[in-house]
């Protein structure tokens, strides 16, 4: 970073002294041949970065390549927060239906990189429903709630 900011520094004073120079000397050959030795010298304190590089040995250049292992834990770790996200999604559905606190068990399968869900599970033994809700079916209620939210079948939805 300290390269950067320098180079960062000699433009601007570069850029500075020119316009000096250009508010200070008069009019004539003078003005015209030091304008053109200060862009000849910004043109060269321009280039400068690119002649400081030096070349590459492709030999040299280490890759690191993850392993397999890295992968598959990555996407686990990935598949388990788009679950959790799943799981939240279900528990507002539900209590937005008047259903409170269920818990929701999502089984699933992960291939080529996408989660499949397989069934659902809804233990609603310590649920609350709310007042304007007590007349409703709660098991049929979740399982369409739940199967229009997930995109699956009834039947993959298992109220406990």
């Amino acid at each position: 970073m300290s390269t950067v900011s320098e180079y960062a520094i000699k433009l601007t004073s570069l850029a500075i002294v020119i316009t000096i120079s250009k508010i200070i000397l008069p009019d004539g050959r003078m003005k015209k041949v030091t304008e053109t030795v200060f862009s000849l010298l910004l043109i060269v304190t321009l280039i400068t970065p690119l002649l400081n590089f030096k070349t590459v040995d492709i030999e040299k250049i280490e890759i690191d390549v993850p392993t397999f292992n890295e992968d598959e834990e990555l996407l686990n770790y990935v598949a388990a927060l788009q679950i959790e996200r799943l799981k939240t999604d279900g528990e507002n559905v539900l209590k937005d239906c008047g259903i409170l606190d269920a818990e929701i068990n999502i089984y699933h399968q992960i291939e080529y990189d996408e989660i499949i869900l397989k069934k659902v599970s809804v233990n609603l033994e310590n649920v609350v429903i709310t007042e304007e809700n007590k007349h409703i079916n709660i098991t049929e209620k979740t399982k369409e709630a739940l199967s229009k939210l997930y995109n699956i079948e009834k039947e993959a939805v298992i109220v406990e």
